[in-house]
């Protein structure tokens, strides 16, 4: 899905209908029955006072979506003109086909041409996809450009798996690095030009949801805990390099120096857990298991040019999908909004 890039849900091109004739307003009325055996309250002697509250412009657009709404909800005259859902419909997809296209490939043009981006992927039900049944996970890929591009980047990409050929299809002449969490099949079927850095927040949140199991009063002598301190004392100093501003080049002795030790340390307490843990399949287990085989990856944030790869930014300046979570988890087709 290249051309239709913007086209992540499918609400317009299943509305849209250039050659129909816009249907007229029609206003229905209709009169309340009665209640039987019950005396209607008598609310004509009580006295009317309108109370209108004015919302600001500013007040008026959602701060988490940006206005971002469905058109069922755009149409209920926002602006105080009704326009239908198939009208806005035809309007989207001429927007599209005119002048959106070309450049959503001069994005995919650009993308790969940086040294360093970031991914991940949420999932979605698709009901009404060929040869592919309405309850099978599907994944919408999210790829951006790191903190220091000129020219930032965020594409989204729909895939009926994650596969790590998708990504290699969608990031085709890419030779850099690509900040990613821990899912190893993506790691393994990428080309060998693209060098795949792992993210130290996914592998930390396994030893958390470790802790997140256990009683309050057991959680600071549990040893995932000891795994939590190491990728928080990591996270400490890079936070400390952004608040000195550190350059590129500054940022990547400053991790050689203070954060690659303290790394070393956390793999030599991490294989030594995992030999001696009696429960390999718990969930501090799995938290080791998945720690040990990512190191290769994690370390990675440690060559010079990776630099600009700190935590996996997958939301953060990210366009959101849509208005609401409800709205992503089940679509009607793999195309379009």
């Amino acid at each position: 899905m290249l051309s239709e890039q913007l086209s992540l849900f499918n609400e317009a091109e299943e509305l849209a209908a250039p050659k129909v004739t816009e249907p007229g307003l029609e206003q229905i009325t209709y009169q309340r029955r009665k209640r039987v055996g019950k005396r209607e309250m008598d609310f004509s002697g009580l006295p009317v006072e309108q109370v209108a509250h004015e919302l600001s412009e500013k007040e008026r657009v959602c701060p988490e979506c940006g206005g971002a709404l469905p058109l069922y909800r755009q149409e209920l005259a926002r602006i105080g003109v009704p326009i239908s859902r198939q009208t806005m419909a035809n309007w989207i997809m001429a927007a599209h086909e005119r002048w959106l296209a070309e450049f959503v490939q001069m994005l995919r043009r650009e993308l790969p041409s940086n040294e360093i981006l970031h991914a991940d992927e949420t999932t979605l039900m698709v009901l009404k996809e060929p040869g592919r049944k309405a309850r099978q996970r599907s994944y919408v890929l999210v790829y951006r450009t790191s903190g220091d591009t000129r020219h930032p980047v965020v594409l989204y990409d729909y895939q009926p798996s994650r596969a790590g050929e998708c990504a290699g299809r969608f990031l085709e002449g890419l030779t850099g690095l690509l900040h990613t969490d821990g899912y190893e099949v993506c790691h393994c079927k990428l080309p060998p030009e693209i060098t795949v850095v792992g993210c130290w927040a996914h592998m930390r949140r396994k030893f958390t949801d470790t802790l997140k199991s256990l009683p309050q009063e057991l959680r600071d002598r549990s040893p995932a805990k000891i795994g939590v301190d190491y990728c928080d004392k990591l996270f400490r100093l890079e936070s400390g390099f952004t608040e000195q501003n550190l350059s590129f080049q500054e940022r990547h002795q400053a991790r050689l120096e203070q954060s690659k030790p303290v790394a070393e340390k956390f793999f030599v307490w991490a294989k030594t857990e995992y030999e001696k843990n009696p429960v390999p399949k718990s969930m501090f287990g799995a938290a080791l298991t998945n720690a040990v085989n990512q190191e290769g990856w994690l370390m990675n944030v440690f060559l010079g040019r990776a630099a600009g790869a700190v935590q996996q930014p997958g939301g953060a300046g990210c366009t959101p999908l849509c208005s609401g979570a409800e709205e992503l988890a089940v679509i009607q087709h793999a195309e379009g909004r």
